[in-house]
């Protein structure tokens, strides 16, 4: 699938929606859902609760009756949920549940297994190992480390750093000053085309608002914002493409970088 293609999976994203009945019947309900590079698919619910995933991310739903289990198998996924006193959800990555009543929070996996959860609104109740419970309200992160067996909160987190986070409901990519090799590892969760960074300038740091799927956008912009990195195409030993930032040559980092990122 070409960069374009996912673009246009992101402007189509209104009409790639699935619909979960909580009320239907009494019968116990099981299946899946993914999506591919690039693409994102919200699941609407019959109480008006939405539930998002992001690009190559996978769930597995359970419906019984009222009750709602969503076990995150991969990537990232948003609840969005509407206040319903009949409806009872609860979800799981790793080894790590989360209960909900009403509140929009968001789950991702990291690719080494820890899971982060951010709370936009609301409370949720976290418990791992099933060992009693923890609140986790609006504006507040946990991240689960099943390894090492830690459980660490984040709390006064500023409204504008969760936006940015996810920016990418509406297929963007906003960064507040993050070092260039974090900002190509979230372009590489969006793209087939993957961004690779001279260990130079990977720890040079970018701020903006970028389009998730144009990657080639990004490195077009780059001169602009740093006037001493250039970028070139090239390809990995299978052949897939690939764009590479990297410093000129017999230049030294640029000074006139984009404003708000300057020392």
């Amino acid at each position: 699938m070409s960069d374009a293609t996912t673009r246009l999976l992101i402007a189509t994203v209104a009409i790639l929606t699935l619909s979960i009945s909580l009320f239907a019947c009494d019968t116990v309900n099981i299946s899946y859902v993914t999506t591919r590079i690039g693409e994102l698919r919200p699941i609407k619910l019959s109480d008006g609760s939405v539930i998002t995933l992001n690009t190559d991310s996978g769930i597995k739903t359970r419906t019984d009756g009222t009750s709602l289990h969503v076990e995150v198998l991969r990537g990232e996924v948003l609840f969005a949920m509407q206040p319903n006193s009949k409806r009872h959800l609860s979800v799981s990555a790793g080894d790590l549940d989360i209960s909900d009543t009403a509140t929009v929070f968001d789950v991702r996996v990291s690719s080494d297994g820890q899971v982060l959860v951010t709370v936009q609104e609301g409370q949720v109740w976290l418990s791992a190992h099933r060992r009693g419970q923890l609140p986790l309200e609006h504006n507040q992160q946990a991240i689960r480390d099943e390894h090492l067996g830690i459980l660490k909160l984040r709390k006064g987190l500023s409204s504008r750093s969760i936006e940015y986070q996810l920016s990418w409901r509406e297929g963007r990519l906003i960064f507040g000053c993050e070092r260039l090799s974090e900002v190509a590892r979230e372009f590489n969760r969006y793209n087939l085309t993957k961004l690779e960074v001279d260990p130079r300038i990977e720890n040079e740091e970018i701020g903006g608002n970028f389009s998730a799927t144009d990657v080639t956008e990004f490195v077009g912009l780059m001169p602009h914002l740093d006037a001493s990195i250039r970028w070139e195409r090239t390809q990995d030993a299978r052949g897939a493409p690939i764009l590479r930032l990297y410093q000129a040559a017999n230049s030294t980092l640029s000074t006139e970088r984009y404003a708000p990122c300057n020392p």
